[in-house]
């Protein structure tokens, strides 16, 4: 997590108390319209997140909470604007770089067990970027308003004003019907 996103929320490592603490924000108006420009939205007309941020195993941070935002995008079907909520609980664990760089380099998988750590680079974790991208796992691919339905064109259904297609008078040619 070494970019830099259009919400950026960094916290020190060292700054984290040993037990604990809250941390809760909400992007202004120009982060959240940089970030609707990035995830291809029509706007992102809210954006919060409340974490609880933990010491984890020395030098590492867990963070737990919700990411919550109001998208607006356009139908995949009438391009007519869809509003979406999306609300992202997370808990995730941060583990310095450094450390495992000083190990073996390797991080043990258990497929069992919980997933590995995240690695961060430096003294700090952006928790901003981390709210970015829990709100872009959470946008719906396909948004449709209510009642819209796409039509699929059936074999059969063109207008007989249309020019035949050359294909289909090569076709008839090679049937022998002539135009």
């Amino acid at each position: 997590m070494t970019e830099t996103f259009a919400l950026s929320r960094p916290i020190s490592v060292t700054d984290v108390a040993p037990d604990g603490q809250t941390v809760a924000f909400e992007a202004d108006a120009e982060e959240r319209e940089a970030l609707a420009a990035a995830f291809n939205l029509s706007s992102i007309e809210s954006l919060a997140a409340d974490f609880e941020v933990k010491p984890w195993r020395g030098d590492g941070l867990s963070v737990a909470g919700t990411v919550t935002a109001v998208v607006v995008q356009p139908c995949v079907v009438s391009l007519a604007p869809v509003r979406q909520t999306i609300s992202e609980e997370l808990y995730l664990r941060f583990m310095p770089e450094t450390k495992v760089r000083k190990g073996n380099g390797e991080i043990d998988i258990d497929p069992g067990g919980e997933d590995p750590p995240e690695l961060f680079d430096g003294e700090s974790l952006d928790l901003g970027a981390i709210a970015a991208e829990h709100v872009a796992l959470g946008i719906d691919p396909y948004p449709r308003v209510p009642g819209a339905q796409f039509d699929p064109v059936e074999e059969g259904d063109e207008e007989e004003d249309e020019e035949p297609s050359p294909f289909a008078v090569l076709e008839r040619l090679k049937r022998g019907g002539g135009q």
